[in-house]
């Protein structure tokens, strides 16, 4: 077929166009914009996997993320802020999660990152403390009178045969280089802390003995999560899988390769490297305190060995330990009320392998 004069250039020029539009890429997606509220303003180096790797190796763009992290002065405020509707995730203490959705706050858990209990006393290396046993007539230093940590240092001393009412007494000693001041100085025999802060006084040149492996603290593996309302849940399911997949993945990394994530922390968040020290001794410090933090989020040592994981005889135990100490009066309910793991294969729908062949290679 002929098609002559001006007719023929137009088709020809339409023809052109249009194999052009079909060569052009296709415009990027998005980023569906999250907010994620942490127990915490400061964030320091021990949170990397939760907050500076995802973000600085585009785990969470790649699931078409845009997350803004804030803080919050606590469990309680950070659950809070999610029920009022001024974040999408949150960060709390189980303990939180159990007090709270019985008075009506519609919350539920859906990734684990600290799978062990991280909360522990701990004395002075070269005492005369050998045993909890050893606890009796002595003076348990607390951040705070209100903390939830002397409820549970009770349960401690009780299992060990003790009396928790008259063989051991609290005292508020606040946080860091204040209480491990307290401690040296025989004002306190015990503290009643947890693994970041006692890791920030190893590095102070304190020599510490802890007592994790004692009950009912080994009992505890639903130990920091991350949560959501139900119907937030419910409407964005692809959201909640892309947060933890971040996660996981920058777990593993950090694992790896924990000078990267050292360094990755310090290019996104500058104030948490120490000031008027060599890059050598901040470095060193910063990975005690790094993987300290990692000791209690390995999934290797862990009944389900998936990220995020929780199984439901771990959070009755947690139930049941909550009960003995006095921080809930009355049974929880149903664990499925707390946490689901219905996002957890999913989740976990990623090559491992390529993620820590990623961390080796991986340099600053």
């Amino acid at each position: 077929m002929r098609i002559a004069g001006g007719r023929a250039f137009t088709f020809i020029a339409l023809f052109v166009s249009g194999m052009m539009v079909a060569a052009a890429p296709a415009a990027p997606r998005p980023l569906k914009k999250v907010v994620l509220v942490f127990a915490s303003a400061n964030l320091p180096v021990g949170t990397s996997p939760q907050t500076s790797l995802p973000k600085m190796l585009g785990y969470w763009e790649e699931e078409g993320l845009d997350v803004e992290l804030q803080g919050a002065a606590g469990s309680l405020p950070s659950l809070q802020m999610i029920v009022g509707g001024k974040g999408d995730i949150g960060v709390v203490q189980p303990l939180t999660l159990f007090q709270m959705r019985p008075r009506g706050a519609e919350i539920r858990a859906f990734y684990t990152f600290v799978r062990q209990n991280w909360f522990f006393p701990a004395v002075l290396a070269d005492g005369p403390i050998r045993s909890i046993r050893d606890f009796k007539g002595k003076r348990i230093g607390v951040q705070s009178l209100g903390a939830s940590m002397i409820p549970f240092m009770k349960l401690v001393v009780a299992d060990a045969g003790l009396d928790p009412e008259n063989d051991v007494s609290f005292v508020g000693v606040g946080l860091g280089a204040g209480a491990a001041a307290l401690l040296q100085q025989r004002k306190v025999d015990v503290l009643g802390l947890w693994s970041a802060q006692y890791a920030l006084m190893e590095n102070a040149g304190f020599n510490l003995r802890k007592f994790v492996d004692v009950s009912p603290i080994r009992d505890l593996s639903f130990a920091v999560t991350f949560v959501a309302t139900d119907a937030w849940l419910r409407n964005n399911p692809e959201i909640a899988v892309g947060v933890g997949r971040g996660l996981a993945k920058a777990s593993v990394f950090a694992l790896h390769n924990p000078t990267a994530a050292v360094r990755l922390h310090w290019k996104m968040f500058p104030q948490t490297r120490p000031a008027g020290e060599s890059d050598v001794e901040a470095l060193r410090k910063a990975l005690h305190e790094l993987e300290a933090a990692l000791a209690f989020m390995r999934i290797d040592t862990t009944t389900d060995k998936r990220w995020g994981a929780t199984t439901r005889e771990e959070i009755e135990a947690y139930a049941n330990v909550l009960l003995r100490s006095g921080l809930l009066d009355r049974s929880p309910g149903r664990p499925e009320q707390y946490y689901t793991n219905e996002f957890l294969e999913r989740i976990n729908a990623f090559d491992e392998a390529k993620i820590i062949d990623q961390a080796r290679r991986y340099s600053l």
